[in-house]
Order: C-alpha cells, then sequence, then structure tokens
C-alpha cells in the first residue's frame, strides 16, 4: 500500500443554488490560472451550495476570487492522499490519523475498483461515476456523468 501524503490548504465559497453556477466559478477561475488539486460542492440549505476548493496556489486563488467577487472562507490545512486502491486502504489511513491524535472534520475518497467506476477517460469522454451519501437521512445517490468539453478540465 503506497500513498504520496502531502499538506494542502482549502477554501470555502458558497453560491446560490442553480444551474451553472459551479461552471461559472469553476470557469472563471480557470481562466485566471488557478489550478485545484481537489474540488467538493454539497448543499447547504435550500437555496445555497458550498463549493470547497484546493488549489495549487493558494495566493493565486485568493487573487482570483478577489477579482471576481468570490467570497473565501480559510484558508484550512488539509491532506491530500493519492495511492492504490485496495480493500481497507481508507479505514488503514484513518487509523494512522487517529494513532497520531488528528480529528478528522471531512473525508472524501475517489475511487476505481469494484463499488465505483471512479473517472474513466475515452477517447471523446470523461465518465466519472460517484456515490453521495446523507447520514442524516440515510439517503444513498448514485451518480454517473459524462463530461465532453475538454476545455473545462486542466489535463496532462
Amino acid at each position: 500500500m503506497s500513498q504520496k501524503i502531502r499538506r494542502a490548504e482549502y477554501f470555502h465559497a458558497t453560491v446560490r443554488d442553480r444551474p451553472g453556477e459551479g461552471y461559472h466559478v469553476l470557469s472563471q477561475l480557470a481562466k485566471k490560472g488557478v489550478q485545484l488539486l481537489a474540488f467538493n460542492a454539497v448543499p447547504i440549505g435550500a437555496v445555497s451550495v458550498q463549493m470547497t476548493l484546493f488549489p495549487e496556489e493558494p495566493d493565486l486563488l485568493l487573487r482570483a476570487a478577489r477579482a471576481e467577487g468570490l467570497v473565501l472562507n480559510g484558508p484550512y490545512p488539509a491532506f491530500l492522499i493519492q495511492g492504490t486502491d485496495e480493500p481497507g486502504v481508507l479505514a488503514d489511513i484513518h487509523g494512522k490519523l487517529y494513532d497520531a491524535k488528528i480529528n478528522v472534520y471531512a473525508s472524501t475518497g475517489v475511487t476505481d475498483g469494484p463499488m465505483l467506476n471512479g473517472v474513466r477517460f475515452g477517447k471523446d469522454v470523461i465518465e466519472t461515476e460517484t456515490v453521495v451519501m446523507r447520514s442524516v437521512t440515510g439517503t444513498v445517490r448514485r451518480v454517473s456523468a459524462e463530461h465532453r468539453q475538454f476545455d473545462k478540465f486542466y489535463l496532462d
């Protein structure tokens, strides 16, 4: 089990929950050269979404957000962990954090394995599959998406 662990900073931004708002924010940041290591968005209340942005360069994100009138909260400290997907790997990582007396506020994983297809790159499409679980209601949603506008992604 091999993992790459790095320290990172993340920021929150709250935006209106309406079609295209995520695209608008992310595309404006991308035009200003902001590279994101990770991103998450969850609904809060009936009309808002909280975006969590993990920038490669926090200062660049702050400047770009200020220019776009996007209010950010943060920075907050985080670990980004990349590695091989194996049974129990997430539990092992959380065990090590527990042993180090590190409290985990939130944890998100992306996988490509027997439970999910994760992210798949095709010639003309990027396919993603996500499971969203809400502990309060027990709701489980499986979201499959096809992305065909490659210009909105930073691909090495």
